[in-house]
């Protein structure tokens, strides 16, 4: 069975991807992508899982369980493209006050442990099915985010760390995005 979609819907979907491509060209010909790599990559992953994504859900296949897992599976890539964007900018920020590094990865990286752990368990509890499996450690996943965002910028602000704007809004907006997440799962 196909899904049809209105064309309003496919014009506010395409929405996120025209952005996406937008930054990705102004990034790469500013050569600022070069220091944020897997913002890039989170950025490129995003356009083609929207596309690739919009075009299953057209197909015959729209409806298929496959697609469902394709959508929740990629999802998780995404989520995890957009924590190793933080963790980029948060050392390309605190590398330069070596005893504030030294401190602050410790600590983030215990906690992030422990909400790793408290993730992975509570996913593991629903893996007899893949989309239902990464629908609930995308949950857990996004919280953890979400906490470890709010407790960088904590590091940041205590520290008075100074940081680039854009790596500023970055933080912020991402964090909002993982709270966003979270309060509509």
């Amino acid at each position: 069975m196909q899904a049809s979609f209105p064309s309003w819907q496919i014009l506010a979907w395409s929405v996120g991807p025209l952005l996406a491509v937008v930054i990705l060209a102004i990034g790469w010909l500013r050569g600022s992508l070069s220091s944020l790599r897997f913002f890039g990559a989170y950025l490129g992953f995003f356009v083609f899982r929207e596309v690739s994504f919009l075009a299953l859900s057209s197909s015959h296949w729209g409806a298929s369980r496959a697609v469902y897992d394709y959508y929740w599976i990629s999802e998780f890539v995404l989520s995890s493209l957009r924590l190793l964007t933080v963790c980029e900018i948060f050392w390309r920020s605190l590398h330069r006050y070596p005893a504030v590094w030294d401190l602050a990865w410790r600590v983030l990286a215990g906690f992030a442990t422990l909400l790793l752990l408290w993730s992975a368990y509570t996913a593991w509890q629903h893996s007899n099915k893949i989309a239902k499996f990464f629908y609930n450690s995308l949950q857990s996943f996004e919280l953890m985010q979400a906490t470890l965002l709010v407790a960088s910028l904590a590091v940041v602000v205590y520290y008075h760390v100074h940081l680039i704007p854009i790596y500023r809004l970055m933080l912020v907006g991402l964090c909002l995005y993982s709270l966003m997440q979270v309060m509509t799962f």
